[in-house]
């Protein structure tokens, strides 16, 4: 909020136990998926996907829903793992060998690897292919931000903040208007 002015008040969860930590951080949450959002048209200022996209099985459904619940001249904000990103390629190496502790590994992974549950179930998407889908769902006036521009072994070491673009970055912000 400080840096960019937006509150997130109310969240769309499907998992009762993640619905449980964001209600006891002041959160309001529905539980729901994002195929199908349990809110009015042209509700939000603001749709934020962060971290989602590659858990969403049909990201194509979830970006119409987005720009349904948005009100015109919304912003649907969409940050994740871009399947290009070196992550990406980790944490597919990662789902191949259904491990992190292999030999191919070592060396490479960062000291707090993301959980092998969560790499198991995610589907990678490319930055153009959420692109795409966005304005395939009516989405325009595309901007992108990245970070964790450095090789995943040394990525966590400091803060890196965002900078324009996504042909390097690790985590790519979309944002985009209805």
């Amino acid at each position: 909020k400080k840096d960019h002015g937006i509150t997130i008040e109310e969240g769309l969860e499907p998992a009762d136990s993640m619905a449980e930590i964001a209600i006891k951080r002041g959160m309001k949450v529905r539980i729901g998926n994002a195929e199908k959002m349990p809110y009015s048209d042209s509700e939000f200022d603001t749709v934020y996907f962060n971290g989602s996209p590659s858990y969403i099985n049909d990201l194509k459904e979830a970006f119409g829903e987005a720009y349904r619940i948005l009100k015109p001249g919304g912003i649907v904000l969409v940050l994740d793992v871009p399947k290009e990103s070196s992550y990406a390629m980790l944490y597919n190496l990662g789902m191949t060998l259904k491990t992190w502790d292999h030999e191919l590994l070592e060396g490479i992974k960062p000291p707090s690897v993301y959980p092998i549950e969560f790499v198991l179930s995610a589907r990678w998407r490319t930055t153009e292919d959420k692109t795409r889908l966005l304005t395939q769902a009516g989405f325009s006036a595309f901007e992108y931000a990245q970070t964790l521009t450095k090789h995943p072994a040394f990525s966590n070491n400091e803060v890196e903040p965002p900078v324009a673009g996504y042909d390097r970055g690790d985590y790519v912000a979309i944002r985009a208007e209805k």
